[in-house]
């Protein structure tokens, strides 16, 4: 993010109404949403911070300000790998004769 090859982990989202207007309908919350994978894809912070949006919006309250954080953020390097996550070629190869080793001993 912004050159800092940061990633995010999750992202907050805040809404709330004019807490000065008394005769407005008053109502404020705040939703963390967990992304599936540390990411600096702006789609990804974006698609996460609307997914917070979503549950926290109640229509009939006239908002005055929305607040999304990015949270948990780390560095590549202290970024940690998912199952799911595709290996290089190399890497796949080491584990199938890794996996050899084993079953043949």
């Amino acid at each position: 993010m912004c050159g800092r090859q940061s990633y995010c982990n999750s992202v907050s989202v805040f809404i709330r109404p004019d807490p000065f207007r008394s005769k407005n309908r008053q109502y404020s919350y705040c939703c963390t949403v967990p992304m599936h994978d540390m990411s600096d894809d702006t789609r990804d912070l974006v698609c996460g911070a609307f997914m917070g949006l979503k549950c926290i919006y109640r229509a009939g309250y006239k908002y005055k300000k929305v607040a999304v954080m990015l949270m948990s953020l780390s560095t590549e390097r202290a970024r940690q790998g998912t199952l799911f996550e595709e290996a290089s070629e190399l890497a796949s190869l080491f584990r199938i004769n890794a996996l050899r080793v084993v079953g043949a001993g």
